[in-house]
């Protein structure tokens, strides 16, 4: 109160402001520029190629201003301190990515696709610009053809100035927004020729040799079907915690960054999408017990284990992690019907529940520092 107030202020010196040292400036460009402005199923609901380049483009650029401005009140260049509280804050884009896996993994041409494929996704339209100034040749080719074809006019690429812009001002960490896989499947013409085709990719307009599959042919036969990981709430989820180490190698080997963060990681069950209702219906009843979202569970323990073996098997500047998410909330155009939770929330009455994942996630990295010094068994 005042009285408190009054007497700490002539006693004792103001405390120091907090210092938050990692900011970042956009959340997933990729997700609000392409499925909000070419395929249009985020807001605002466009379905315009042009739209969506021209929204990426113009969301790089809003960045590198932002950059600017905050070379201007907190400095950069000054290397990292061991006290943080010294060190200058690091400002970034969180950039979301999915792995690309090879159709085939012994095909050396299905690899090199694969690493092609990553291009057209948040790393190489957005992370190559912010790290090295410019789209990938692959996605500048691509755009040129969509010109010469007449699909559509892209935005103008960057300029000398602007992509000096960025190289000056190149971000301190990479945020990685991870959660999913697919297998990059090569578009032929002819099976016998195997002469490569090209497709539209959907997500950014643009003629492509591959296209995202999440499911195949089941090498076994009888017209089955195999999914690249346990399938999640959301159809494009798949729980594919071996690729976390992939990603986190090929950020490393692709942008050498001083650090990387993993910004966002989660999974919203299948368990606890089916059978919503019921869960609802008996947690009331056991009030404030805990809530048991083993799936959540053995998602956050694999995709962590393959995460400290980037760190410390693959030497990867692996410096954090943070859970998808908190509390269960609005999920863009799936509104409250996809739980990402920790903690669960019932949107009529808003009662939290502590999911079984956090107390797992509280455990895990308040021993040994989140693993530090730990073995981790790598299959």
């Amino acid at each position: 109160g005042e009285e408190t107030t009054s007497s700490s202020s002539s006693s004792s010196a103001p405390s120091a402001p907090l210092q938050i040292n990692y900011w970042t400036t956009l959340n997933e460009p990729w997700v609000f520029c392409f499925l909000g402005h070419t395929v249009g199923i985020h807001a605002p609901g466009l379905k315009s190629p042009e739209a969506g380049w021209t929204c990426a483009r113009n969301s790089l650029l809003a960045h590198l201003a932002a950059a600017e401005e905050f070379e201007k009140v907190f400095g950069v260049g000054a290397e990292k301190n061991e006290n943080e509280k010294n060190s200058p804050p690091l400002l970034s884009v969180n950039v979301p990515c999915q792995w690309a896996e090879p159709w085939d993994s012994d095909s050396e041409s299905d690899r090199q696709l694969a690493r092609t494929a990553l291009d057209f996704d948040g790393m190489g339209i957005f992370a190559d610009v912010l790290f090295k100034g410019q789209w990938p040749e692959s996605v500048l080719n691509a755009l040129s053809a969509a010109r010469d074809s007449g699909l559509f006019v892209p935005p103008p690429t960057f300029s000398a100035d602007e992509s000096a812009g960025f190289l000056s001002h190149r971000p301190r960490y990479f945020a990685l927004n991870f959660y999913t896989s697919y297998w990059a499947k090569p578009v032929v013409d002819n099976d016998e020729k195997e002469e490569e085709g090209v497709v539209i990719d959907p997500s950014t307009g643009v003629e492509v040799a591959f296209t995202k599959e999440q499911r195949r042919p089941d090498p076994s036969g009888g017209g089955k079907e195999i999914s690249i990981g346990l399938p999640g709430a959301p159809a494009w989820l798949f729980a594919t915690p071996w690729a976390m180490r992939s990603i986190l190698n090929e950020i490393n080997e692709r942008y050498e960054p001083e650090e990387i963060v993993v910004t966002e990681n989660g999974f919203a069950t299948k368990a606890e999408q089916d059978a919503e209702e019921k869960e609802e219906e008996e947690q009331a009843a056991k009030g404030n017990e805990i809530f048991d979202d083993g799936d959540r569970v053995s998602f956050f323990q694999a995709y962590l284990a393959s995460a400290l073996a980037a760190r410390t098997l693959d030497g990867v500047p692996l410096t954090g992690f943070c859970a998808w998410s908190l509390l269960d909330n609005f999920e863009w155009a799936d509104g409250y019907s996809m739980r990402f939770g920790i903690v669960r929330v019932d949107f009529g009455t808003q009662q939290r529940t502590v999911k079984r994942s956090a107390l797992w996630l509280r455990g895990f990295f308040s021993s040994s520092g989140g693993g530090r010094g730990r073995e981790v068994e790598v299959e």
